[in-house]
């Protein structure tokens, strides 16, 4: 499903980070782990198609991000792409439902009401959806961000550290909901962290 080959980056005069190869079977959960500073996001950029690579290739479901022009690019990641990041980026002046529903506009998709109303439920936001998201807590953010992540039904799911600053239930809670989500989209799901408490939820692990 997701295979990468001899895939470096440099950046500017920077060393290259040389990443090994790695495969993640379609629907699999993986974990990419290591010490802050060690390329994990950037290894996550590459994958999710937000960096080119200085050489190597990223195929997903046989398509090679690398050669794709950068219309393209932009156009396969918003149909085919989630990105979870540590911090929810929402847009303050949206409410939780048009936060969710940009997605849908950047993604050419149609306006998907049955299954944003569908999210919305599963994610327990649905008496959220009108509110501004500045009016919710963090770990609300974090599922409206979630939720953005899976509505145009992507074939990969990237979290970069979703869970690095959540207590100790939160992290269990964000963890079982982005698999849960991915499952139920019938996406791949790989998140990038050095939170040792994901490990055992993962049993696809890279280490860098």
């Amino acid at each position: 499903m997701l295979v990468t080959k001899n895939l470096k980056f440099a950046y500017d005069e920077a060393a290259a980070l040389n990443f090994p190869d790695w495969e993640v079977a379609s629907g699999d959960h993986a974990l990419i782990l290591g010490p802050s500073g060690c390329g994990k996001t950037t290894l996550l950029h590459l994958l999710s198609g937000l960096l080119r690579p200085t050489s190597g290739s990223v195929v997903i479901e046989g398509t090679h991000l690398e050669a794709l022009s950068s219309s393209a690019l932009d156009r396969y990641r918003g149909q085919h792409i989630g990105f979870v990041f540590q911090k929810p980026h929402l847009i303050g002046s949206l409410t939780v439902e048009e936060n969710i529903r940009l997605a849908t506009f950047f993604g050419h998709k149609p306006k998907r009401n049955k299954e944003i109303n569908q999210v919305l439920e599963d994610l327990q936001i649905r008496d959220l959806a009108h509110r501004k998201v500045y009016e919710v807590s963090q770990g609300q953010a974090q599922r409206v961000a979630i939720a953005r992540s899976v509505i145009n039904q992507p074939a990969v799911i990237f979290g970069d550290e979703p869970t690095a600053s959540l207590d100790d239930e939160s992290c269990t809670a964000v963890v079982q909901l982005l698999k849960s989500q991915a499952e139920a989209c019938g996406a791949t799901l790989i998140i990038a962290t050095h939170d040792h408490r994901v490990k055992s939820e993962f049993p696809n692990q890279l280490t860098l």
